[in-house]
């Protein structure tokens, strides 16, 4: 029995994308990334490669800033990149990610989980003071119609300009990760109108139907919300993994609520 290179070759690949579950997607540097362009897969941010959830994802603005308090020690900066998702002419999802480039030597000011707010849930992680990790579940009340700079501004006119629908409440799932040498935050909103759940009658946050002291009188938001809650950790150890420096994870890792079920 003859065995060819040409085959021991495509065995040794086909079982290497087995054992590291293969991305077919090119990894993205965020260096190059602009607004309007669609990434899938993951993106090299800095020293640390970061794999997206699940989805074709459209800049919709990125920046950079010098993260310390007053904005003049020298530091790595920290880059901030917003995507969305467009289907079917309307946002579905919208996708933050915030991260240092590189790492630094700092002590936050933010402890994320400190105040619960008017949030659905929040899970509060940290190991110290310096080494954070909390999962919050609440909502945008005013998303793209309280939209604020040049950059998010001129997203909000294209988007009424060229018919796009939206929803002005985002219920997201928001990680923050960060110790004393890196950070990253990564918070994933959802379109509620997309499952069947109408706008809130109210617009003032504080009477939203999407704010928690609302919900006995909405159950379909409070279902929502519990998909979210019940998905979370599913996320955050992605997120963890990618803070980490993963390089195994994939867009399968982070999972998807099940919100197929709703309303």
């Amino acid at each position: 029995m003859k065995i060819h290179i040409d085959d021991l070759l495509t065995t040794s690949l086909l079982f290497l994308c087995m054992a590291t579950d293969c991305i077919a997607d090119p990894l993205v540097l965020a260096d190059s990334i602009k607004t309007g362009d669609t990434v899938s897969g993951a993106i090299k941010l800095g020293r640390r490669v970061i794999a997206l959830p699940r989805g074709n994802w459209q800049v919709i603005a990125r920046s950079e800033r010098n993260p310390s308090t007053d904005g003049t020690a020298q530091m790595s900066p920290m880059v901030s990149i917003n995507f969305q998702e467009l289907l079917e002419n309307k946002i579905t999802r919208t996708l933050q990610v915030e991260a240092t480039t590189y790492s630094i030597r700092a002590n936050w000011n933010d402890e994320p989980c400190k105040n619960k707010g008017d949030s659905y849930y929040i899970d509060d992680k940290k190991i110290g003071i310096n080494d954070q990790f909390c999962i919050r579940v609440s909502y945008t009340h005013d998303f793209l119609d309280g939209a604020r700079g040049e950059t998010f501004l001129g997203w909000a006119h294209d988007v009424k300009l060229r018919g796009i629908s939206y929803s002005t409440e985002m219920p997201y799932v928001q990680v923050t990760r960060y110790n004393s040498a890196d950070y990253l935050r990564m918070l994933i909103r959802f379109n509620p109108i997309v499952y069947g759940i109408p706008p809130s009658k109210e617009k003032p946050r504080q009477f939203n139907d999407w704010n928690p002291t609302s919900l006995a009188a909405h159950p379909q938001r409070a279902k929502f919300y519990e998909s979210l809650r019940a998905w979370a950790p599913d996320f955050a150890a992605a997120v963890n993994r990618a803070f980490k420096g993963d390089e195994t994870l994939t867009e399968r890792d982070f999972g998807d609520p099940n919100l197929t079920t709703l309303p």
